[in-house]
């Protein structure tokens, strides 16, 4: 049995919700590119709030200054740490 589609309020939540968690996340890569925040206060925020704590952590090393993707990719590779892995993980 199939549940019943969302209502259009139930909708209207989710797009929200998804909205709220994307801003976010594209504000802690921010504070980190800048040099406003340490990768351990990301950290830190991401055991208290689900939406930063279900980021990727190969997406924020990423962010650092000077850090591209693949540079990431190999640091946590040498430490043995999966690019998969999240914070709260």
């Amino acid at each position: 049995m199939t549940p019943p589609p969302p209502t259009p309020e139930q909708r209207a939540f989710a797009i929200a919700k998804a909205a709220r968690t994307r801003k976010k996340r594209s504000e802690a890569k921010k504070r980190l590119r800048h040099g406003d925040a340490l990768l351990r206060d990301v950290f830190e925020e991401g055991h208290t709030d689900t939406a930063i704590g279900n980021m990727r952590v190969l997406d924020l090393l990423a962010s650092l200054p000077g850090m591209d993707s693949e540079q990431a990719k190999s640091i946590m590779g040498g430490l043995g740490i999966a690019d998969t892995r999240h914070i709260r993980s």
